[in-house]
């Protein structure tokens, strides 16, 4: 990840993903999300764009079975978790210090996994 995110012995930051799976914008969501002279939407006008076409068309994702809008399509942080911390104060803390920088990214889900024990064998 481009971002520094906090680290410690029991919480590392591993990326980001979406769930349940990345938005897929297909061949009619590009036809509708072009403006009235015809030029691309720009980048920061593109999610309202697509947010507009769903009001009007419904769930739009390219993915083929899907049937969730562009909002249930969430980006999260993936953390990797000491087993016996999570859910305890220290987390609560961690996943805090990384809040700035979630919002910065716009990721507004947490997916946590566990941290697998290495031995040395």
């Amino acid at each position: 990840m481009d971002k520094k995110y906090p680290e410690s012995k029991d919480f590392k930051v591993l990326g980001a993903i979406t769930l349940p799976h990345t938005y897929i914008v297909g061949v009619a969501k590009e036809l509708f999300t072009k403006n009235g002279l015809g030029q691309d939407v720009p980048k920061d006008k593109q999610e309202e764009a697509i947010r507009n076409v769903e009001k009007e068309f419904g769930p739009s994702c390219a993915k083929k079975g899907c049937k969730l809008t562009f909002d249930e399509h969430v980006n999260s942080l993936v953390i990797e978790v000491n087993d016996e911390m999570n859910g305890s104060k220290e987390m609560a803390e961690f996943i805090d210090k990384c809040k700035p920088l979630m919002e910065e990214a716009g990721l507004t889900g947490i997916s946590l996994v566990k941290r697998e024990e290495v031995s040395d064998d």
